[in-house]
């Protein structure tokens, strides 16, 4: 049990869904100028848009869809549409079917806070009490972004969304296609595990995984800007639910199949991702791909949130957080 709050101590990075939500996902079930449209409810993404004491808003996006929730914390009920005009979803639970609000109101989020604490409904969940290892810089990767010819500020497309050459994602596409990842799965969109994906033979006959997240950076240049690295930092920890290859793996095939996202192999084919995906051990590791962040100036601010970051991996059973940033 947690502490019973009735205002949010800290700012929301993220939210996630209760675990039986990615173990057995409802069909999220809607109707965008009234056609019907339904699909997984994790291959939505989920993402917090503001935060203060009170609450939090939040938006459900995919497949055309786009609708907010609030979270109140000290009303009852604590969710409910951000306003009458939005996109109303019903979750199918085989023949069970709800609202998606009422469904959360019994089933809250777990919202994830910058200081690393947790909020469910009322109650509060505080941060490991144990200290965090500093952040090795000896994680950090320093890219040429400018010799790679690569502008910072585009993960992957400009405002109008045409993808441009020059962003980042399509630089790592280039950097990732090497011999020795046996597959290179690029999947940027709603719902995704990672923006890639890439599973290497181990020389144990297992597989190593790393899963890849990238974000534009908030300038033309590096700097500390603290949005710059939670936001990434958030997308790798919340990527943990993840971690059990034979389910990323069939996910990955579906969205895949189905057009969603980008979905597309780099390297390797689907006989070798389903291979791969039998062999064990299998170590799971994370690299944040964020331009924003310098490698020779990390101010201390930035460096708590890495190494808190890596601790709730290396907590979770996987490898320490990996940084690719600028010099």
């Amino acid at each position: 049990m947690g502490e019973i709050i009735d205002a949010i101590p800290a700012h929301v990075l993220w939210a996630e869904w209760d675990k039986d939500i990615y173990i057995d996902p409802p069909i999220a079930k809607f109707e965008i100028d009234g056609r019907p449209a339904e699909d997984s409810l994790t291959q939505f993404s989920l993402e917090v848009e503001q935060s203060d004491a009170r609450g939090a808003r939040l938006l459900l996006e995919g497949l055309g869809l786009e609708t907010r929730i609030q979270f109140k914390i000290a009303e009852s009920p604590q969710f409910s549409y951000l306003s009458e005009d939005q996109v109303k979803v019903e979750l199918a639970f085989g023949r069970r079917a709800e609202d998606i609000v009422d469904y959360l109101n019994d089933n809250p989020l777990n919202l994830m806070l910058d200081d690393w604490s947790r909020v469910c409904g009322d109650e509060h969940f505080p941060a490991p009490a144990e200290p965090y290892n500093p952040f090795d810089v000896q994680q950090i990767r320093a890219i040429d972004w400018q010799g790679g010819g690569v502008d910072i500020r585009v993960e992957y497309a400009d405002n109008r969304g045409r993808v441009l050459n020059n962003s980042i994602q399509l630089f790592l596409a280039r950097q990732l296609d090497l011999v020795e990842n046996a597959v290179v799965y690029w999947d940027h969109g709603s719902g995704e595990a990672a923006d890639f994906i890439v599973l290497r033979p181990a020389a144990d006959d297992g597989v190593d995984v790393t899963l890849y997240h990238c974000k534009g950076a908030g300038g033309a240049q590096p700097g500390n800007r603290v949005d710059d690295v939670y936001e990434v930092c958030a997308q790798a920890v919340k990527s943990m639910i993840w971690c059990d290859l034979p389910r990323l793996v069939d996910r990955s095939l579906d969205r895949m199949r189905r057009g969603k996202g980008v979905g597309r192999l780099v390297r390797g084919d689907e006989a070798r991702m389903l291979e791969l995906a039998t062999r064990r051990p299998v170590k799971f590791g994370m690299v944040v791909v964020q331009p924003g962040i310098s490698r020779g100036n990390l101010e201390p601010r930035l460096a708590e949130v890495l190494a808190a970051s890596s601790y709730y991996l290396v907590r979770g059973g996987h490898q320490q957080l990996e940084v690719w940033a600028s010099a």
